[in-house]
């Protein structure tokens, strides 16, 4: 048996429990999550027996960027270490008792590619802070058509931030006007960025956008604001332009 401290933060750890075999994991691996010194069996599977370390059958893996306030898994089925079929994305809070919630998901191929097929929603990278979730279509793993940016606030609402339009070649190159959400979205720093694609590369005259709070200062024009649904309000913070080639030009 082999145990493996996967993640550490000050008072909560995450723990890897299974079997090695020439140097690939085999048979049942556990992923505990211990907080306040109680540990909590949260995730794991099979490896098959080939010695390929390949997962296989149903599992339950934890989300990149895993925090322990409110953490997110991923619940599926593995065939020769792919994805394949129906898989959930789901969230609990630490402070509730209640059952884990769907937070998104979608479908895998059966082609044993591991390729997203359908209608998915997708977490954002530093989901645990930003509650940033984007849904939209895949075709063969590329993201096609209409795609919407969703954030949860605070209050629990969940309020559409952004989107656009992804082109149909297969190549999820993104097109026409979109409202990009930051890589560092989160409730204290919510920035969004609109502008013009071309073949997937932005072109144009683009806009850096801040959401104002909740209470506005000053004396800020609707004219420099813009309205993304009725509930919410960004701030012009800046911006630029970009030549033909995706490049920003002038000052």
């Amino acid at each position: 048996m082999r145990i493996i401290k996967g993640m550490e933060n000050g008072n909560w750890t995450i723990t890897y429990i299974g079997i090695y075999k020439n140097g690939k994991k085999v048979g049942v691996w556990d992923i505990y999550f211990k907080f306040q010194k109680r540990d909590q069996l949260i995730g794991g599977g099979v490896y098959d027996k080939t010695g390929q370390g390949c997962k296989t059958g149903q599992w339950i893996d934890i989300a990149d960027g895993f925090q322990c306030n409110s953490y997110v898994i991923h619940n599926g089925e593995y065939k020769n270490g792919k994805k394949v079929g129906k898989w959930e994305t789901l969230q609990k809070n630490l402070g509730n008792k209640l059952s884990l919630k769907m937070i998104g998901g979608g479908s895998y191929d059966e082609g044993n590619q591991g390729l997203k097929i359908d209608q998915w929603i997708d977490i954002g990278h530093i989901f645990q802070s930003a509650q940033v979730t984007y849904s939209g279509e895949y075709k063969q793993g590329n993201k096609i058509g209409r795609w919407d940016s969703w954030w949860k606030s605070k209050y629990k609402q969940n309020l559409k931030i952004g989107g656009g339009y992804y082109d149909k070649g297969g190549q999820s190159d993104k097109i026409g006007l979109w409202v990009d959400v930051s890589d560092e979205f989160f409730e204290e720093s919510q920035v969004i960025f609109n502008g013009e694609y071309k073949n997937g590369k932005k072109i144009g005259r683009w806009g850096i956008w801040l959401r104002i709070q909740d209470r506005l200062g000053g004396n800020i024009g609707r004219k420099q604001m813009q309205i993304i649904n009725k509930n919410i309000l960004f701030q012009s913070s800046g911006g630029g332009a970009y030549n033909e080639l995706g490049q920003k030009i002038g000052t």
